[in-house]
């Protein structure tokens, strides 16, 4: 059972207790305390998740009431409980509603960026980017997939699974009748449906997706970026490893890697995913300081720099563009037909950098970087890997 980060830093070292979890959604959290001893109120709209979230609690082996399941709007819900007996709950946390307001380019990282722009931390010379590194366990479909191999006989994880075993053979199956296939798997080439392999799961595979490295660097290597002022250009050089599961596994992407960019004015980037020392988030060094800030935390050396939504006046030389809600935000943009906090130029960008981490990865050499011509500089091989041969009748006209 692995909870959200910012949880299992900020609870795993409190003796249990009650807690109240907001927007519990499928329950992880909530179980993941209550296996601890903790009283969870679990509160979510969604019926369907926190039943979800009670199959899993049942499944841990978590007592029968120690984690309440309650269906609610949270703009609606009103616990009077809390108010009759102070201190009820020692701990009220919610690490979905931060997602959604500080996410993207609002809330903590706006602040966390302009500190960075307006030169509080000195110059920039190192910026740490941690990504996700194990697979997510998608609509628990590891214990799904576990429970179909033992009613066979037979055992193995996702990442192991190849052709040519039993238990590939027993995953392989006909897609549903809803389901378009042929369309669903697009350009990628053509593999037999595999349940664990589709839905969300599809970004497990480097046949559709690209792993965790690509699935967040969008997130966070934006950023980055953003408090760089390196929206429109990109590093010079990458290099780096990962460890790769077997080519032709279910689930083949990188769990663990690491990668060293070097960009223009002599900042350095590390890009990592599965390694402890490098936090999930961003994080900007400086000469005279560092800022770090995720979607469920937000941590500066200068205290005095959290205080307020806004940097003091004196302070804030330069503003950047103010989103707190990015679907309103593009909503806007339609109507006025002035740029979103983040045009599409700027997310090619972003993306960019990860894209050139995984093709260091997959041929193991040092990538040297043209951004302005966005051309992979003296390496033949590895320049094909910035497209893909498309699985006809599919095709892409430049």
């Amino acid at each position: 059972m692995h909870p959200n980060q910012f949880v299992a830093e900020q609870l795993g070292g409190l003796p249990p207790g009650r807690a109240l979890d907001l927007a519990a959604g499928e329950g992880r959290n909530s179980v993941w305390l209550a296996e601890r001893g903790w009283s969870v109120t679990a509160v979510d709209f969604s019926r369907v998740g926190l039943e979800k979230g009670r199959k899993l609690s049942a499944a841990h082996g978590v007592p029968d009431g120690q984690v309440d399941w309650v269906v609610a709007d949270l703009g609606e819900f009103r616990p009077t409980f809390i108010l009759a007996v102070p201190r009820v709950f020692e701990k009220v946390y919610n690490s979905a509603l931060s997602k959604a307001e500080d996410g993207g380019k609002g809330g903590i990282f706006h602040k966390a960026a302009e500190i960075v722009r307006n030169g509080l931390i000195g110059t920039v010379t190192h910026v740490e980017v941690g990504l996700p590194g194990e697979n997510s366990n998608y609509d628990h479909i590891r214990e799904e997939t576990a429970a179909k191999l033992a009613a066979a006989g037979l055992t193995g994880e996702l990442e192991q699974i190849v052709p040519g075993t039993k238990a590939w053979d027993l995953l392989v199956c006909a897609p549903p009748a809803e389901l378009d296939y042929e369309t669903w798997v697009g350009p990628a080439r053509m593999e037999p449906y595999i349940k664990a392999r589709s839905h969300k799961c599809w970004r497990l595979n480097y046949n559709t997706g690209s792993g965790k490295l690509l699935d967040w660097i969008g997130h966070h290597g934006d950023i980055a970026h953003w408090g760089l002022d390196f929206d429109n250009t990109g590093p010079l050089e990458v290099e780096g490893t990962g460890e790769l599961p077997p080519a032709n596994a279910v689930w083949n992407t990188a769990q663990h890697y690491r990668f060293e960019l070097k960009y223009p004015e002599g900042v350095t980037m590390t890009v990592a995913g599965g390694h402890p020392d490098i936090k999930m988030g961003t994080k900007w060094i400086g000469t005279e300081g560092w800022v770090w800030v995720d979607r469920d935390g937000f941590d500066v050396s200068n205290p005095a720099w959290k205080r307020g939504k806004y940097l003091p006046r004196e302070l804030r030389k330069v503003k950047l563009y103010t989103s707190d809600n990015h679907h309103q935000n593009f909503l806007d943009c339609i109507k006025t037909r002035q740029p979103t906090v983040t045009p599409v130029e700027v997310g090619h960008h972003s993306t960019i950098p990860g894209h050139l981490c995984l093709i260091s990865m997959l041929t193991g050499r040092k990538i040297r970087w043209n951004a302005k011509e966005e051309k992979i500089l003296g390496d033949e091989e590895a320049g094909k890997l910035m497209t893909r041969e498309y699985r006809a009748p599919w095709k892409m006209s430049i």
